[in-house]
C-alpha cells in the first residue's frame, strides 16, 4: 500500500509537469497518453492486488480533473478550442473505462471460475474419500461376514440362496455352488422340523419384518443340527425388499444341555417325591415305639419311687417330648416344599428351655460325682496308711 501510494503520486506529478510544457498542446497529448497508461496499468495490476489499483486509479483520476481544470483557464474563453480538446479528452476516458470495465469483469470471472473449480474439486475430493471409506467399511464387512463362525446367507426376494460364508459349509456340509440357487426349505428342513416355526418365518419375511427363531435343520450327510437363525429383510428407500439376510447360529450342543437339564430336573422331582414319602413313613414308623416309651414312662412317674426315679421318669418324658417336635420338625420339610408352611407365635421360657438338658445330663453328674467321691475317699486312706508306715519304720530305726 505504501509504495502504490508512493508510486501512483510520482506518477501524478510526472503527468502534470508533462502537461504543464509549453510546446504548442504537445505536452497536453503526451501527459494525456502517460495517464492513460498509468490507468491501463493500475487496471491490470486489479486482478493482483485491489487495493493498490484503486489508491492509483483514485490519484490519476484526481489528476485528469487536475488537467481538464488547467485547460480550462489556459482557453482564455475560447471555447470551441477547450470543447475540442475535452472531447479528445473524454474519449480516451472513456476508451480507459472499458478497458478497465473488460479487466475487472474478466477477473470477477476468473476468481468465480477458480471458485467453481475449487468448489467442484473439493466435491470430488470429498466424494473419492466418501467413496474409499465405504469401499474400505465394504472390504471389512466382506471380510468379517467371510470369517465370522456363525452361518451368513444372503438371498434374493423370492428366498433363492445368492450368497453363503464359508461356516454355512462347516454347519450344513453344503458347498456355496451347491447352495446358490435354492432356497433353504429345499434341502434343509427336517422330517422333524416344526412346520409352524418354517410358516411364521416365511410370514415374517413377507411382511418385511425380522425374526428370531429355533430350527432343526438337517445337514448333508443327514445328521440333525439345531440353529437359531435371525432373518433380517433388508428394505430400499421405497419401502420394497432388497434382500433376505440370515445369521444362523449352530445350537445343538445346547439344546442337547437343555434336555440333559430337564432329565436332571425330572430325576429330582423324583428323588424330592420319594425323600418325602421316607420322610413321612420313618416319622410314623418312629412315632409308634414312641408311643410305647411315653405310656411306660407315664405309668413309670404314676409309682410311688423315690425323689431321684421321679426326677429320671421326668426326664424321660421332657426327652420324648423334645424327640416328638423333632420329628414334628422333619415332617414340616414336607410342608415347606410344598409352600404351606404356617408360622405359629408361641410363648417361650428360656428358664426351661435350659432345664430340659439339664436334667438329662444330671444322672451323668451325679454318677460323675460320686465316683470322684469314693476315689478322694480311697486316696486319702492310702495316704494316711502309708504315712503311717513309713513313720513306724523311722520309729523303729
Amino acid at each position: 500500500m505504501a509504495t502504490s501510494v508512493f508510486q501512483a503520486f510520482c506518477t501524478s506529478i510526472c503527468i502534470l509537469l508533462a502537461e504543464l510544457l509549453p510546446q504548442g498542446g504537445a505536452g497536453v497529448n503526451f501527459a494525456l497518453v502517460f495517464l492513460m497508461s498509468a490507468a491501463l496499468n493500475a487496471g491490470l495490476v486489479w486482478p493482483y492486488h485491489k487495493p493498490s489499483s484503486l489508491i492509483w486509479l483514485a490519484l490519476y483520476s484526481l489528476t485528469f480533473s487536475v488537467i481538464i481544470v488547467d485547460q480550462l483557464g489556459r482557453s482564455n474563453g475560447q471555447l470551441k478550442s477547450f470543447m475540442a480538446d475535452a472531447l479528445m479528452m473524454l474519449m480516451m476516458a472513456y476508451i480507459v473505462c472499458i478497458i478497465l470495465q473488460c479487466i475487472v469483469l474478466s477477473d470477477a470471472k476468473h476468481q468465480k471460475n477458480t471458485r467453481q473449480i475449487l468448489v467442484t474439486s473439493q466435491a470430488l475430493e470429498a466424494s473419492d474419500k466418501l467413496k474409499n471409506e465405504s469401499e474400505e467399511q465394504a472390504r471389512k464387512l466382506s471380510l468379517v461376514a467371510r470369517h465370522a463362525n456363525d452361518s451368513i446367507i444372503i438371498s434374493d426376494t423370492y428366498g433363492r440362496i445368492s450368497w453363503v460364508n464359508e461356516a454355512f459349509s462347516k454347519i450344513t456340509g453344503y458347498t456355496r455352488s451347491e447352495a446358490i440357487g435354492r432356497t433353504p426349505p429345499d434341502f434343509l428342513n427336517d422330517e422333524a422340523t416344526d412346520l409352524e416355526a418354517s410358516k411364521k418365518i416365511a410370514q415374517h419375511i413377507q411382511a418385511g419384518d425380522p425374526i428370531r427363531a429355533e430350527v432343526l435343520n438337517k445337514r448333508k450327510d443327514g445328521e440333525k443340527v439345531w440353529v437359531e437363525t435371525n432373518i433380517v429383510p433388508v428394505k430400499l428407500d421405497n419401502g420394497s425388499i432388497e434382500m433376505i439376510v440370515a445369521i444362523e447360529r449352530d445350537i445343538t450342543a445346547i439344546k442337547a444341555h437343555e434336555q440333559e437339564l430337564v432329565h436332571a430336573k425330572v430325576l429330582a422331582e423324583k428323588g424330592e417325591r420319594a425323600k418325602s414319602v421316607f420322610l413321612a413313613t420313618m416319622s410314623h414308623e418312629i412315632r409308634t415305639p414312641m408311643n410305647g416309651i411315653i405310656g411306660l414312662s407315664d405309668l413309670l412317674a404314676d409309682l410311688d419311687l423315690s425323689e431321684d426315679a421321679q426326677a429320671y421318669a421326668r426326664t424321660i418324658n421332657e426327652s420324648v417330648d423334645a424327640l416328638l417336635a423333632i420329628i414334628n420338625d422333619i415332617l414340616d420339610i414336607s410342608i415347606l416344599d410344598a409352600g404351606h408352611l404356617k408360622m405359629e407365635p408361641r410363648e417361650f421360657d428360656l428358664n426351661s428351655f435350659f432345664a430340659i438338658p439339664s436334667n438329662c445330663l444330671a444322672p451323668k453328674r451325679r454318677a460323675r460325682a460320686s465316683i470322684w467321691t469314693s476315689f478322694r475317699m480311697k486316696f486319702s486312706r492310702r495316704t494316711c496308711l502309708a504315712t503311717a508306715e513309713v513313720f513306724g519304720k523311722f520309729c523303729s530305726t
